[in-house]
């Protein structure tokens, strides 16, 4: 069992009743999890188990379109959906527009019509600390496409294999 981990306090819970902690891959944020994960199992006595970090991404032909397709996830970037009351779709989809830009939003989620930086991005999240990397296909521009794409150029560059 994973336990989900937006801060220090929940990373406790997961060192000493999870098998591991699940927790977005923001370099902002997740570093204090990862750390408060492990400094928990440490004086519950327990060896860590995985460390998952989640990235969204977005692939399409052209960057426009990437982020185009993912544009709706900003709604679930602004911090104080985490720990405010927020119950109202729209509100929160207003308010992640005027407060998120594009730019950081492309800063939290994988926004690109490029393979290799998919790729890279992920090696990122990967050295943050991740045993796994949960990567989110926000394409909603076509994600089949961004299926395919990753199967026949990220993930075999992630593994070292030159496409052919």
């Amino acid at each position: 069992m994973y336990v989900s981990a937006f801060g220090p306090r929940a990373a406790g819970v997961a060192a000493r009743r999870g098998d591991g902690v699940w927790t977005l891959a923001d370099p902002e944020r997740a570093p204090e999890v990862i750390e408060a994960y492990r400094a928990a199992c440490e004086d519950a006595g327990r060896e860590p188990g995985e460390i998952i970090l989640q990235v969204g991404a977005s692939w399409a032909p052209s960057d426009d379109e990437a982020m185009a397709g993912a544009r709706v996830w900003k709604a679930a970037q602004p911090p104080e959906y985490y720990t405010d009351d927020w119950s109202v779709p729209r509100a929160m989809a207003d308010h992640a527009e005027r407060e998120v830009s594009d730019d950081a939003f492309r800063a939290a989620y994988i926004v690109s019509s490029d393979p290799d930086e998919h790729a890279e991005r992920i090696r990122e999240v990967e050295r943050m600390g991740a045993t796994i990397v949960c990567i989110q296909n926000a394409s909603g521009a076509d994600p089949h496409a961004a299926l395919r794409v990753y199967g026949e150029r990220v993930l075999p560059a992630l593994r070292g294999v030159t496409a052919s």
